[in-house]
């Protein structure tokens, strides 16, 4: 009626063999059935990427010309043209020259002219030069000296964000090139 076995483990009881298919085994637990996720749509255009001039960073130029498909931040000093989507011009940015852009924000300097649909002057800004919108705000406490000069068409202020024939990326031929002199 009852069997032993040669394993020396700590049954305390031993069961009856002809009892042992009798015992009822406990329901193995199961996880809790939940509802169906419903899936999350993802937005099919991405956020815009934002292009950082940090403010450790100064970059200076005859005829320089910065040109962003996207948005761009400036928080450090650029001497030449700045193109993009959007151009925010920090605390701590300066640009000299011109900024164009369908929308540009400024919370830093900008000597030269800015050209977008809409212009923002925060209260920290200072400008010194000329302002073509279609809208324009300034904070109490933000400094313009320059004209202002509002546009009815909307095409009079698109920025021009692809280079143009004449816009030469590098004058220079490369390295190597058998026309550079040696």
């Amino acid at each position: 009626m009852f069997t032993r076995s040669n394993n020396h483990t700590n049954n305390a009881h031993p069961v009856p063999t002809d009892m042992a298919a009798e015992i009822p085994q406990a329901p193995k637990p199961q996880p809790p059935k939940l509802p169906a996720a419903k899936k999350k749509t993802v937005p099919a255009q991405q956020p815009p990427h934002v292009s950082i001039i940090s403010n450790d960073l100064t970059i200076l130029g005859k005829d320089l010309k910065i040109i962003s498909k996207g948005s761009i931040r400036v928080d450090g000093e650029i001497q030449g043209e700045i193109r993009g989507v959007d151009v925010t011009v920090g605390a701590k940015g300066k640009v000299i020259g011109i900024v164009a852009a369908r929308s540009v924000i400024v919370d830093g300097q900008v000597q030269g002219e800015i050209q977008a649909k809409t212009v923002a002057l925060h209260s920290n800004s200072h400008v010194d030069g000329d302002v073509h919108h279609q809208s324009l705000s300034m904070d109490k406490g933000a400094v313009f000296d320059g004209r202002s000069k509002r546009h009815e068409d909307n095409g009079d202020l698109e920025p021009q964000l692809n280079l143009n024939a004449g816009d030469d990326i590098a004058k220079t031929p490369p390295e190597g090139d058998s026309t550079t002199p040696h």
